[in-house]
């Protein structure tokens, strides 16, 4: 699922930034970020652009120019960043659609689409926009060699934020969870209680978020890192000549967004040293099941190593379950880990935890989520992921945290 850093969204609220007679605080679903004052109205659709949006060189963004110039490997444009204006937090930029307007024309008529109405709410518009996610390039000892782009058959690791999820996951059902539970226990016994409770969860009067459980683990700064095993035939996958193909099973690497050859990079030297090619190869011929590892990278040379550790590592923080599409859930990660002998996870804060029921806004868990790293005094965030799933599925979303954001993180 591709990250929606551009979107057509609505003005939930507008508050006064304290002597500022010139902007505003516009709040838009959990996000808050400054605005011309008197440019929008509650209610008001706009295109909101998340934090870690790329934006190109054009005359509707120019105002961003003397902040937001980057380059990003050979590309110039404009990279949105958590900053602090008149001692309030802005995060991102919401623009009305006649600042963007000439994009939406132009997209139609590039592709004759007679259907002009393309501004609705949720709208992803990224592409429209020319934005891109901000990635600066991973030197080539930590990603090695490109053998190709990320295989399609597992899913990047881009969690999504909470500010987008949080009034839908605890707002978007009925707020009485505990009332109709209560009225149900009092009118049913055994097998008709347990038949309404999942009527009601299936029509959507129960917020069954509400009361789902979450494993919370602790949000690292390094660089993404997949590992993976899988079956060629199963899963199409071209074999050239350089690919070490063993039983009809390839076992490969992937850095955030391509798929290296083997070599003598970082990540491969770190699968040689614990074993992670030998032990997930022994998986597969005794288990069949095709999967993939996702982590992050760290150490020297790797975003500043705020952890300050003396070589390189590998944290699994989730389990991609090749052959169901799905991540597995923390009860069956553990399982699996018992067949290998070297691999760390990222440091677990809770194993069980209800969020939507332990915070009721979203300014609380924004601030749970401040706090300390491994060694850093100031962690990147925390990560929640469902113990159970919902609809064949696991959910999972990040919070990260703030004050890591003004550092300079992303």
């Amino acid at each position: 699922m591709e990250r929606k850093l551009a979107s057509v969204r609505r003005i939930k609220e507008l508050r006064p930034i304290k002597g500022a007679d010139l902007i505003e605080l516009v709040i838009v679903d959990g996000w808050q970020c400054v605005t011309k004052k008197g440019e929008f109205a509650v209610g008001d659709l706009g295109v909101y652009f998340e934090i870690d949006s790329f934006l190109p060189l054009e005359p509707e963004f120019e105002f961003l120019e003397k902040s937001c110039k980057r380059k990003m490997g050979n590309e110039v444009g404009l990279r949105l960043r958590t900053i602090k204006l008149r001692g309030e937090l802005s995060q991102g930029l919401m623009l009305p659609y006649s600042v963007v307007e000439r994009f939406f024309n132009e997209y139609c008529d590039n592709i004759r689409k007679i259907e002009r109405n393309i501004f609705v709410l949720g709208a992803d518009v990224t592409e429209i926009l020319g934005v891109v996610k901000y990635d600066p390039p991973i030197p080539a000892q930590l990603s090695g060699a490109v053998k190709g782009n990320f295989p399609s058959f597992i899913r990047k690791t881009d969690q999504e934020r909470i500010q987008n999820l949080f009034d839908k996951y605890s707002r978007e059902f009925a707020d009485n969870n505990e009332e109709i539970i209560k009225e149900l226990e009092s009118k049913n016994s055994n097998g008709e209680y347990d038949k309404s409770i999942n009527t009601l969860k299936e029509n959507r009067t129960l917020n069954v978020i509400k009361d789902l459980e979450f494993e919370e683990t602790l949000k690292l700064d390094g660089t993404s890192c997949t590992y993976y095993i899988a079956n060629v035939e199963q899963m199409n996958i071209k074999v050239t000549e350089e690919m070490e193909v063993i039983d009809n099973v390839y076992f490969g690497h992937c850095s955030r967004n391509l798929e290296s050859k083997e070599g003598d990079s970082t990540p491969w030297q770190i699968a040689r040293e614990l074993k992670i090619k030998e032990e997930m190869h022994n998986f597969h011929s005794k288990t069949g099941k095709n999967i993939a590892f996702q982590g992050e990278l760290m150490g020297p040379k790797i975003q500043g190593n705020r952890e300050n550790l003396q070589k390189p590592a590998f944290y699994l923080f989730e389990i991609w379950n090749i052959d169901e599409q799905r991540y597995f859930t923390p009860e069956e990660r553990m399982d699996i880990l018992k067949s290998f002998t070297n691999i760390e996870q990222v440091p677990v804060l809770a194993e069980k935890i209800k969020p939507f029921q332990m915070f009721k806004t979203i300014e609380e868990i924004l601030e749970y989520a401040k706090g300390s790293s491994i060694y850093h005094k100031i962690r990147e965030g925390i990560v929640f992921k469902s113990t159970t799933l919902v609809k064949g599925v696991t959910i999972s979303f990040k919070a990260i945290n703030n004050d890591f954001l003004l550092k300079g993180g992303s």
